[in-house]
């Protein structure tokens, strides 16, 4: 970042790589007993005390002999030797957390990390500050344990000594630490040929009583261009209102996921630093963006045993963000973050260094460095995180929407008991099951009626003005109850095409389904929730010989064709594969036809069979797919029957392996619980199986692949008003979504929009006079006329136009046309208890 005392910086060039040191103390031996004590928090004439995120006057508790008994002005004159001053600050419960003119200080009441940039001296910091905290008079604490780190400098030649090089760093380290239990020692990971490094110094032994965390930190060069962009100061940066709308628009508030308290600052001309903290965990982001060298660290610390953060998935999503040249990874503690060991980076990047360390007093610590081949900063948005273990594409929400162990089922209570296929088998509580609530890391609403509610208080609190979503998982929860109960012998494999947002999957997940997939993507997004490849059908009947190989490699089987030519390409590339035979069973009156381009005639059927078996492939089954958004609950038994000859054929052919029916999807979505777009569908299919496989049942396994039927009704999309025009009696709006964004549903998947207004500036919102209306895209394309001559009343710049019923084929498709970004909208995850 760029600090506003330039004189500490002559040189041309800022030097964002941090210097970090942690310290932990412990009472000083015969301090006697420690009470409890009250300690003034840090609240007055905060410079950001007018922020959402902040409160300017609260009341910490911390121990006796606490270093948070030191108030921010003395902080500041102990942090005058390293060359740097407090900007603003926050606390929580556990942590007072200081955003410096050159990083960040965070102070508990037995540790603290110190992270200072550019040429400051952050070692002639630590002698005022070890005298403070063991003044026997005022804290009477004992150094217990120390550890300092810090990747390679860019310009070590224009560090202040020792900060030159690490021999001398850690000469003046021994002379503050070597006392220590054990004395000091030095670590230096990595390549020194292409000097990507970390180098860590320890001294001394865990506080007696601390549990075992971890602290992740990422550090990037060479940023993207444009997304610096972002942290170029502005006349009003630092407002409230601007640095809650950067945090969104940059994509910092979705990398933060929930917290306590949010502190950050745009510096001038340009630079930006964050500090969050929740309980104990700290989240810090400093962000250096002058071109010829940019520099950005993310780091997150005190992870406990219990904190599920995936490693590769989240450093995939930063890289992701920032689009760096390179990135170094280093993980520290005594125990590593889960999925560390081991990830690689995809979009491009290579492996530069990968180095596991024992360190003294600290556990381990892993270090991974990757860098571009490609000479420039990696594309977001093309497949960045294809290949990372963690994920199969950008998350819309940074953290698991689920806790849960991967690739474990939720446990319901006295309302589950065991199916046959390992899931939970569902019966039919009232309201959404306590336990999944508890499970699910999203805001909890009393109903489904609340959304909108709930997103109006949102608009206020972030001063939202782009495009949003809100997800209610427990309308998806609901509706796998409806399913059950209605279809209890269908096992649903959600189709993900149809929404692949991480939050629906990992639900989905959680309660038990399978899942459709048709693609390496999708595969790959499956999968990395923990979900099992025999829960996946591959149901893309001509698939690209990639697929293939992904799936081999993935160890997924079950896959469709409906063609020689693709039992050729599956002998090839994956002669081990389980083949269905997907066969034409059109609804002519389905949303979407399908039959004119995947499924095999009935005159096709019996070569195809012997054409496999020619082959020597294994075929499982048969399926079949009435069309997207089917309204004839007939078709399905027409497909069925036709299904039921499939089988009798194979027998006819010595074909006795068949021991699948995927009856694949059409299911209908709207609003509620699912009972109304199901029950008359699962009537027809449910007698038709006992009709045509009732002898049987017992060992024929049956699933589907509903895909809107799961996720319509769970999405509201909420377009915010931000153009307006009269023209004779015709009111018309310009919305911040259309048919190059979400609104593609219109017209790839003839979806019937149902408008209505969110009031947020009108001074009357209880107007319901109704006038013709037209609504209109953002895009400069007449064609992004979402719709026309529809009823609404008056609105003004400033409210919001909702769309119910928008989770279906809508952000899947959506596209970045015009340079206004609509394949990545904010997303807020809420838990409804009932419809």
């Amino acid at each position: 970042m760029v600090t506003e005392n330039n004189s500490f910086y002559p040189q041309p060039i800022f030097e964002g790589a941090e210097k970090r040191l942690e310290v932990d103390f412990e009472p000083a031996p015969l301090s006697g007993v420690h009470e409890v004590m009250d300690v003034e928090c840090h609240g007055a004439a905060q410079p950001h005390s007018d922020s959402e995120d902040s409160q300017s006057s609260s009341s910490a508790t911390a121990v006796a002999g606490s270093l948070r008994a030191i108030k921010h002005g003395e902080w500041n004159k102990l942090l005058e030797p390293a060359q740097c001053s407090i900007v603003s600050w926050e606390s929580n419960a556990s942590c007072d957390a200081y955003l410096l003119s050159e990083s960040s200080l965070f102070v508990y009441d037995r540790s603290l990390v110190l992270k200072t940039c550019g040429r400051t001296k952050i070692l002639d910091a630590i002698p005022g500050i070890l005298e403070r905290a063991l003044d026997g008079q005022r804290s009477s604490l004992t150094v217990a344990r120390a550890r300092y780190s810090r990747s390679a400098f860019k310009c070590p030649e224009q560090q202040p000594v020792p900060h030159t090089d690490f021999a001398l760093e850690v000469s003046a380290l021994n002379g503050l630490f070597g006392h220590l239990e054990g004395g000091g020692h030095a670590y230096v990971l990595g390549d020194q040929c292409t000097d990507a490094l970390w180098h860590v110094y320890t001294a001394g032994a865990p506080p007696k009583g601390r549990g075992s965390t971890s602290t992740l930190e990422v550090c990037m060069t060479g940023l993207d261009p444009k997304y610096c962009e972002y942290f170029a100061c502005k006349s009003d940066s630092n407002s409230p209102a601007q640095r809650a709308c950067l945090r969104l628009e940059c994509g910092l508030a979705k990398l933060l996921g929930k917290q306590d308290r949010v502190d950050d600052y745009v510096f001038d001309p340009c630079g930006y630093s964050m500090n969050a903290i929740r309980d104990e965990r700290l989240v810090t982001i400093h962000i250096t963006p002058e071109e010829g060298f940019s520099y950005a660290s993310v780091e997150i610390s005190n992870l406990g045993p219990k904190d599920t953060l995936d490693a590769s998935e989240f450093v995939g999503h930063v890289a992701a963000l920032f689009g760096p040249q390179r990135v170094y990874v280093a993980a520290t503690g005594d125990f590593l973050p889960a999925q560390y060991g081991g990830f690689g980076l995809a979009g491009g990047y290579s492996s530069v260094s990968c180095a596991d360390q024992r360190v003294a007093g600290y556990g381990s610590c892993s270090f991974r460095a990757f860098a571009t081949g490609q000479g420039g900063p990696l594309a977001r948005g093309s497949g960045a995180l294809a290949g990372l273990k963690g994920s199969a594409r950008e998350p819309s929400s940074p953290v698991t929407v689920l806790s849960k162990e991967r690739g474990a089922s939720v446990e319901f209570s006295s309302s589950t008991s065991e199916g046959n296929d390992g899931t939970a088998a569902i019966r039919d509580p009232s309201d959404v099951d306590s336990l999944f609530i508890k499970r699910v890391s999203a805001e909890t609403i009393e109903s489904s009626c609340c959304v909108e509610e709930f997103a109006a208080a949102k608009i206020k609190q972030l001063s939202l003005e782009d495009t949003f979503y809100v997800f209610d998982l427990g309308n998806v929860y609901r509706r796998m109850l409806t399913w059950k109960r209605l279809l209890p012998r269908v096992r649903p494999f959600y189709a993900v095409k149809c929404n692949p947002d991480p939050g629906v999957l990992s639900t989905l997940a959680a309660l038990g389904t399978g899942f459709d997939c048709a693609s390496e993507v999708e595969l790959q997004s499956v999968l990395s929730l923990g979900v099992r490849p025999d829960s996946v059908v591959y149901a893309n009947a001509c698939k690209r010989p990639s697929d293939l190989r992904h799936m081999k490699h993935t160890g997924t089987l079950l896959t469709t064709f409906d063609s020689e030519s693709e039992l050729y390409k599956i002998k090839q590339y994956h002669p081990e594969a389980s083949c269905v035979l997907r066969i034409r069973a059109d609804d002519p009156n389905a949303r979407c036809f399908l039959g004119n381009k995947y499924g095999a005639e009935q005159r096709e059927v019996e070569p195809l069979f012997a054409k496999a078996a020619e082959l020597g492939l294994r075929v499982v089954g048969v399926s079949f797919h009435v069309g997207s958004g089917a309204s004839g609950p007939e078709a399905f038994r027409m497909a069925i029957s036709l299904a039921r000859g499939c089988f009798d054929a194979a027998s006819r052919l010595g074909i006795n392996t068949l021991n699948l029916l995927d009856i694949g999807g059409g299911f209908s979505g709207g609003s509620g619980d699912g009972r109304e777009a199901l029950e008359s569908v699962a009537a027809v299919i449910n007698e038709s199986l006992d009709e045509h496989f009732g002898a049987d049942l017992g060992t024929l396994r049956v699933i589907a692949e509903p895909g809107r039927y799961f996720s319509e009704g769970a999405c509201t999309l909420f377009t915010c008003v931000y153009g307006k025009r009269q023209r004779e009696n015709r009111q018309e709006y310009w919305l911040t979504d259309g048919l190059y964004g979400s609104m593609n549903c219109v017209i790839y998947d003839h979806a019937e929009l149902k408008p209505r207004p969110l009031w947020i500036r009108s001074a009357n919102s209880s107007a319901t006079e109704g006038h013709p209306t037209t609504l209109f895209g953002p895009t400069c394309d007449g064609l992004d006329t979402v719709l026309k001559e529809v009823t609404m009343p008056k609105m003004e710049n400033g409210d919001w136009v909702v769309f119910p019923e928008m989770g279906a084929y809508t952000i899947s498709a959506a596209s970045n046309f015009n340079g206004i970004s609509a394949c990545d909208p904010q997303i807020f995850y809420v838990v409804s208890k009932r419809e």
